[in-house]
This record gives C-alpha cells, sequence and structure tokens, in this order.
C-alpha cells in the first residue's frame, strides 16, 4: 500500500503560494502547457493529461475501471490523498470527511465536502496554507477533457447547479475571512465565483 501520512504533516507547507485545483472539464486544456509552473492539487482522471503535485481521490476504487483507475494508481503525484480504504500508491494519505457546513475547516485532520472532489481539495489547498486558490477544469458543462461527447455532467443533471453554487459561494466568503483568496480560472465554467484569467492569477 505504500507509506501512509496524514493532513496533519501537510499544514501550512506551502503557506503564502498559490494552488491550481484541477478538476476534469475542458478548460483543464489551458493548463495542459504549463502545469509545471504552479503547486496543482489534481481529482480523479487529471493524471490522464498531466500528474499533477498532489492527486485527491474521494470514490472508491470500484468507481473507476481499466485505464482510469491505473492513471490514478500509477500518477507520479506526490502524494495520493483519499478518504477511502482501497486505493493503492506509494504516498498514500489518509483523510476523514468533515461536514457540508465547512465546520471543519481549520481542522488538521478532516476536510469538508460537498458533492464533488474539487471542492474537497479546495479545502485541501487552504490547510496547505495557500493564499490565492485558482480552479479550472471544475465547469459543470458538457463534455470532459478525455471525452468532450460524454454529455451533460451528473450533477448537472441531478439539478444540483444551484447547490454547488450556494456552497462554492460560502467558501469564497470563509475563506476571504481567514486572508485567502478562491478565484475560478475557467471562463466557461457555471460556477458563479469570482473569476479571472490565469494570467492575472499569474500576478497576484
Amino acid at each position: 500500500m505504500g507509506l501512509v501520512k496524514s493532513v496533519k504533516e501537510f499544514m501550512k507547507i506551502h503557506d503564502g503560494e498559490k494552488i491550481i485545483v484541477c478538476g476534469c472539464g475542458t478548460s483543464l486544456e489551458k493548463l495542459k502547457n504549463s502545469y509545471d509552473k504552479y503547486i496543482t492539487i489534481g481529482v480523479n482522471d487529471v493524471p490522464a493529461m498531466f500528474d499533477p503535485t498532489y492527486l485527491l481521490v474521494t470514490d472508491h476504487p470500484g468507481r473507476f475501471y481499466g485505464r482510469r483507475k491505473e492513471l490514478i494508481q500509477d500518477s507520479s503525484a506526490k502524494f495520493l490523498f483519499t478518504c477511502v480504504k482501497g486505493w493503492r500508491h506509494p504516498r498514500l494519505v489518509h483523510f476523514e470527511l468533515g461536514s457540508k457546513e465547512l465546520r471543519s475547516l481549520d481542522s488538521t485532520s478532516k476536510i469538508d465536502h460537498f458533492l464533488n472532489s474539487p471542492y474537497v481539495a479546495v479545502g485541501l489547498a487552504y490547510k496547505m496554507g495557500a493564499k490565492h486558490i485558482g480552479l479550472i477544469g471544475v465547469d459543470f458543462t458538457e463534455g470532459h477533457f478525455y471525452n468532450h461527447k460524454d454529455g451533460s455532467h451528473p450533477l448537472i443533471k441531478a439539478n444540483y447547479l444551484r447547490r454547488l453554487n450556494s456552497a462554492y459561494q460560502v467558501m469564497v466568503t470563509e475563506l476571504a475571512k481567514r486572508g485567502t483568496s478562491l478565484y475560478n480560472l475557467s471562463e466557461i465554467s457555471k460556477l458563479e465565483i469570482p473569476k479571472i484569467s490565469l494570467e492575472k492569477f499569474d500576478e497576484l
């Protein structure tokens, strides 16, 4: 299974730096040729495009088949963060899910959650000490970067967009109270949080 560490060991390791949280939406392609310039936390299939600095998965391995599972377990990410059993990676970090009300934002062991893994990754980025957090590939549009034709996002089909927007807006507010900013770096994303270009993010 490999070395297993705890979230506590990663608190403030990137204090004052910028971190980009990477989802699997088509806007991730904008980062394809420059990802290695940034500290990144990718989720799920991001290694199909590039190996992020850190990888985070909240779904059980049984939800992934064939090459998708192999991409995650064979990723060269420094660490694989997960809240479920069954994943194999040379450098595992297990964490406990917190609440949907951001009660564990400052916890050294729990990470809050809300319907999708990029939300959890934002919480991890904050714990790592990020001053500015960017989101890319968290689009909730049709298709993913690895399959542009796979239709509407499941959470959109289930009519969760309003709830997702509300949760992310609360995250923006709570992070700001703590001196951390959260921006959406995707022009096409349906998330209604402050949007800036990747170029502007670089200037922060």
